[in-house]
């Protein structure tokens, strides 16, 4: 039989009558019902196949949107289902973004406890131009009652006559994955590549926008830099983000967690910098690695793609690409200090490294000052000057640098917030001789004492300091077990997530320690003075080492005394 529904319009509430059988539905939804073995209702206004007394309710029987704004359509059920009813909304996603996607169908589910309960499509224009489309409704159910529905919702796309614009920036160092980025919560976009992005939706002059990372790549973590903003009267294109680590592992404090139990194995080469045996200092940059020239470089670390190193008597941070070992000069001309941009900027003596993959953080130890350099833009900033004497190691953790003050008296570990006022407060300051390099891992610090000759360990948190290597006030070269193995004046130290990695100066050596048993061995050098490659890694010989870094797949040294970059296998 037909059963013809009559609309009527009262205030805040919609009367349907169903053969002269009345229902009052508030929020001014329209209620699809019928009286059972009815069919399909005549209604042009509304029309839906329903089985028995069950129903839906809708909001509206057409939609109307216009650009640059959102549109809610809500939905609820009418009774209680025996089981979850889920109800799918097809749409152009060309023309539409239906909750953040433009995926079509976007599925909506109920279930006996929420039925009555409203539900929201939030839908919006992708496009400010005059347009149509169609919102289809179809229900799948075990439930009979509810399974099977369709209707089809009219949409008028208007367009806007408020000038709108789009909302892009840059992804750099995306490794062979995904990242999906969102705008005000919405507006998905998956990104498998590196270069400049845009967002499908436009936003009025005068809108806001906020874009974050919904889901991050495997093995990497991107950053957003300058997420948000107002919009005026151009397209954005300033939002940059930057994926840290790589396809090896996460980057944690300029280093790649990644396990190398067999490291050594492949013998130790020259990375870039003047062939062995035969090391020079200079200033070259050169995509020729051989042509490449460093002065007594001291520190390096990485953010999975790029070493980064403080090339200490050229007053330069140097930037090597680890896939072709192509060398240019990151930031740094002139010995000085002054802020500014790429090579317009000045250093004194740079000892120490670190980078979260957004800035380079340098301890510039001849101005006593923590600077930090923008790694795509190249400028450079002073975060804090005074109040640490001999700047060394870095290392990060949780919005604060850790830092070694080789200078003060006591010798301190001191925190520095990452933010603005950039305060630095001492956190140990008793317990260390000479600390020099510093390296996280899990909540634990590992620092090297140079005078002490020893690795201690604290915990970020309670920062009570204990000797985790080596034998204290005693110098040696000693392979062991904890306090029973024995240093020479160790220095820049790294991990690769399973063991600690020691450059030993006294005896130009790389040492290993396991965590968190502290078994000592010698991972490469003979114990002499020299420039010797060798595919058996304790053969080859250093002349004075400093810092060191992993990229997951082998070790990268700063070979002071020779003016290049070491790579162990």
């Amino acid at each position: 039989m037909k059963t013809n529904v009559y609309l009527s319009f009262l205030s805040s509430m919609i009367l349907v009558c169903f053969s002269c059988k009345q229902v009052a539905v508030d929020d001014k939804l329209s209620l699809l019902s019928f009286l059972a073995n009815s069919t399909t209702a005549t209604s042009s206004t509304v029309s839906i196949s329903v089985v028995g007394s069950s129903g839906i309710q809708i909001s509206a029987s057409s939609l109307s949107l216009t650009h640059g704004t959102n549109t809610n359509f809500s939905i609820r059920l009418a009774s209680q289902p025996s089981t979850d009813v889920t109800i799918a909304f097809s749409f152009n996603g060309s023309k539409v973004r239906a909750n953040g996607s433009t995926t079509s169908p976007v599925n909506l589910t109920f279930t006996t406890s929420n039925y009555g309960t409203l539900q929201s499509l939030t839908l919006t224009m992708l496009s400010n131009a005059n347009d149509t489309d169609t919102l289809s409704i179809a229900t799948t159910s075990i439930d009979s009652n509810y399974n099977g529905l369709s209707r089809s919702i009219s949409m008028t796309l208007n367009a806007s006559a408020v000038p709108t614009y789009t909302i892009g920036g840059t992804l750099t160092q995306l490794g062979p994955s995904t990242v999906v980025l969102q705008n005000n919560g919405a507006d998905n976009l998956s990104l498998t590549s590196n270069g400049s992005f845009t967002f499908s939706s436009s936003i009025a002059s005068g809108g806001t926008y906020s874009v974050s990372v919904l889901t991050q790549p495997s093995g990497q973590n991107c950053i957003v830099s300058s997420p948000t903003g107002t919009v005026s009267s151009a397209n954005v294109t300033s939002v940059l983000v930057t994926c840290t680590g790589n396809s090896n592992g996460a980057l944690s404090s300029g280093t790649i967690m990644n396990a190398l139990p067999t490291l050594g194995a492949g013998g130790v080469s020259t990375f870039v910098g003047p062939a062995c045996c035969t090391g020079s200092s200079g200033y070259v940059d050169s995509t020729i690695v051989s042509n490449v020239r460093f002065n007594a470089p001291s520190a390096i670390t990485t953010d999975g793609y790029n070493l980064y190193i403080a090339d200490r008597d050229n007053h330069k941070i140097r930037k090597v690409v680890i896939a072709t070992g192509a060398t240019t000069t990151l930031a740094g001309s002139s010995q000085g200090n002054f802020d500014a941009t790429g090579t317009s900027a000045q250093f004194d003596t740079p000892r120490g490294v670190t980078t979260d993959g957004v800035y380079v953080y340098v301890s510039d130890d001849g101005n006593n000052a923590i600077r930090r350099v923008e790694i795509t833009t190249g400028i450079v900033t002073t975060m804090n000057t005074g109040g640490i004497t001999t700047p060394r190691g870095m290392t990060i953790y949780n919005n604060n640098l850790y830092i070694t003050d080789g200078g003060s008296s006591p010798r301190r570990l001191v925190q520095m917030s990452l933010s603005s006022p950039y305060t630095v407060t001492t956190v140990i300051n008793s317990g260390l001789s000479g600390p020099r390099g510093i390296i996280l891992l899990g909540t634990d610090i590992y620092i090297s004492d140079f005078s002490d000759h020893t690795i201690k360990k604290t915990t970020i948190g309670t920062w009570t300091v204990s000797t985790f290597a080596g034998t204290s006030a005693t110098s040696g070269n000693v392979d062991g077990t904890g306090t029973g193995a024995q240093f020479n004046s160790p220095d820049g130290i790294t991990t690769d997530g399973a063991s600690l990695f020691v450059v030993q100066e006294g005896t130009d050596q790389l040492r290993k320690i396991t965590v968190p048993g502290a078994v000592v061995s010698t991972l490469a050098g003979d114990g002499t003075s020299g420039y010797v490659n060798s595919g058996t890694s304790t053969s080859a010989r250093f002349n004075n080492p400093r810092g060191l870094t992993s990229d997951g797949s082998a070790v990268y040294v700063m070979d002071r005394g020779n003016h290049v970059i070491r790579k162990i296998n």
